[in-house]
């Protein structure tokens, strides 16, 4: 970890300092969004304007910024007439952009056409899978969810990442898989960016990275909002302990609203 971290572990405070990124405690090379892993939530309203100013600052290699989740379709406007789309704003380098070159910056502008939940990342090489990726949840009027009604709160802060970690490279562990009977298994699961390393010895328990909280009150229904950013192609299984979980949405669209006491969530 980097000196953003302090103490971190053994201090769990300083885990949460600004630019500190614990990951699960074991050192190796990351790319971040503005010094932050996810990189900055973006928070939007249906329908709306997005605008976002990308720079590379990566010495050696370009990248391009893909919207996952968004077709790039406008919206309609007052009058029924939909605005022109975006289609080369979807971050797909040699095809519908140019790759952003290092040291060079590119405007995205786009419009913010499926309410849900999405999530960017870097649609060049290997990058998403060592730390360039962040969330985008487009939100919608009440009146607009036929769900509202299944949930108390929204919270900017319940949307929850989960990111097979790698000890290395994840360009270098490709390699390996490909060409030397290496595994495509990660060696521990994210949350929001930080986790205990969960094949850590016994007695170095006090000294791992904490697991990330979400703060509930007793008695209210949340909107939890999940995305499993993996680049392994692991599906997760998401349970809460002495809860059940009532699914309202998938892939960023409504659904007949059904209870389980767990779910699987996809890359």
């Amino acid at each position: 970890m980097s000196r953003a971290c302090y103490n971190c572990p053994k201090v769990k405070t300083d885990c949460d300092r600004p630019e500190c990124i614990p990951g699960d405690g074991i050192k190796r090379r990351i790319l971040v969004v503005n010094k932050q892993m996810p990189g900055p939530p973006i928070q939007v309203c249906h329908g709306d304007r997005v605008v976002v100013d990308v720079k590379n600052s990566l010495h050696d290699e370009s990248l391009t910024m893909h919207w996952h989740g968004l077709t790039m379709r406008a919206p309609f406007n007052s009058y029924g007439e939909r605005y022109p789309g975006t289609p080369h704003m979807d971050g797909v380098p040699g095809i519908t952009q140019c790759p952003i070159h290092s040291g060079s910056s590119f405007r995205y502008s786009f419009y913010a056409s499926e309410a849900g939940t999405h999530f960017y990342h870097s649609h060049t090489g290997f990058q998403r899978g060592d730390g360039v990726f962040g969330a985008i949840i487009v939100r919608q009027p009440p009146a607009d969810d036929p769900n509202h009604d299944r949930y108390n709160y929204d919270f900017p802060q319940h949307v929850i990442m989960f990111h097979d970690w790698l000890h290395m490279p994840t360009l270098d562990k490709f390699i390996l898989r490909h060409h030397s009977g290496g595994d495509d298994f990660p060696e521990s699961m994210l949350v929001n960016g930080q986790g205990p390393h969960q094949h850590a010895e016994p007695a170095s328990l006090p000294a791992l990275i904490p697991y990330k909280r979400f703060t509930v009150t007793a008695g209210n229904r949340y909107r939890m909002r999940l995305i499993n950013t993996a680049v392994l192609n692991c599906p997760i299984v998401v349970s809460i302990d002495q809860h059940t979980l009532n699914i309202i949405a998938a892939d960023g669209n409504p659904i007949v609203p059904v209870n389980a006491t767990s779910l699987v969530v996809y890359p």
